[in-house]
């Protein structure tokens, strides 16, 4: 068991769940509680909001529920930050198209690297730990963008303006962050690649 959770958070799997995800999903979900019932939160103290969040954890179906709602809102809200690059990717490219010649190299490169990057990520899975820990950083950011700026356009002014500016910066790292992570990865496939030209052999755990 615990040799199945090293692996799982030594590849970043368990962790990017958690921090991609879940957290996010966590806020959202008290973004909306907030919201629905701000009775319950009206002139109470940091410490009184704390208790009735740890009474509420100590009861398990509800702390079941709120995990399971929380990754999946994660997932969700992940998934719209995605969808807003791929439709800024998507006008961009119509503003500047290319061939189809141009087109059906970009989507050869494209394939070559996601089968390298499934060879070198089992031969040498040490290289990429930094591309995952970035990748795993950016969607916590993308999550986190996407609440702050729904948050932006319900609270009242001035927390709500703070907020949607916050989240639209956070939103631009996003975008950035991405870039950085294809950088990482280009990296590590090229470290990969010196590696096997100089004949070390894999690393990889069984």
């Amino acid at each position: 068991m615990w040799g199945l959770l090293g692996n799982l958070v030594r590849s970043f799997l368990l962790l990017r769940d958690l921090f991609g995800y879940l957290i996010p999903g966590l806020v959202f979900v008290a973004s909306v509680v907030y919201y629905i019932f701000p009775d319950h939160f009206a002139n109470k103290s940091p410490l009184a909001i704390a208790k009735l969040a740890s009474d509420a954890v100590r009861n398990w179906p509800i702390l079941i529920t709120l995990i399971i709602g929380a990754y999946v809102a994660g997932h969700c809200l992940v998934a719209i930050g995605y969808t807003l690059y791929d439709i800024v990717r998507f006008v961009r490219g119509r503003m500047k198209p290319l061939s189809d010649d141009e087109q059906k190299k970009k989507k050869e490169e494209a394939a070559a690297v996601r089968k390298d990057l499934l060879f070198y990520r089992y031969g040498y899975p040490d290289l990429f730990i930094e591309r995952d820990r970035r990748a795993t950083i950016n969607i916590l950011r993308i999550g986190l963008a996407v609440v702050l700026v729904i948050d932006g356009f319900v609270w009242p002014f001035p927390y709500g303006w703070i907020t949607l500016g916050v989240g639209l910066l956070m939103v631009w790292n996003g975008w950035t962050g991405s870039k950085h992570v294809g950088d990482e990865t280009v990296d590590a496939l090229a470290a990969g690649k010196d590696l096997i030209a100089a004949s070390k052999p894999f690393l990889a755990r069984s």
